[in-house]
């Protein structure tokens, strides 16, 4: 899986949010069978609960910076300090 769950940041990376990191890679959740360790249970629910949380904001920047004909519903505020 990469980085082990808790070296990951709690907050999305830039690189993440641009789509130039895989940090967020997603494993299933095994619905039967066992775990090979707490480990890789912690780390796949970690990651899924990470993505869930951010995944509208990775949406809605991915839409912003695709141009002008990808903005759905969106407000964006410009010039904001």
């Amino acid at each position: 899986q990469g980085t082990v769950w808790p070296q990951l940041p709690l907050v999305p990376l830039l690189s993440e949010i641009l789509g130039q990191d895989e940090l967020h890679q997603l494993m299933p959740v095994l619905i039967r069978g066992a775990y090979s360790s707490a480990q890789e249970y912690l780390g796949t629910y970690f990651r899924l609960l990470r993505h869930d949380c951010f995944a509208e904001l990775f949406e809605g920047i991915k839409s912003l910076t695709c141009g002008a004909g990808c903005l759905k519903q969106q407000s964006v505020y410009r010039g904001v300090q």
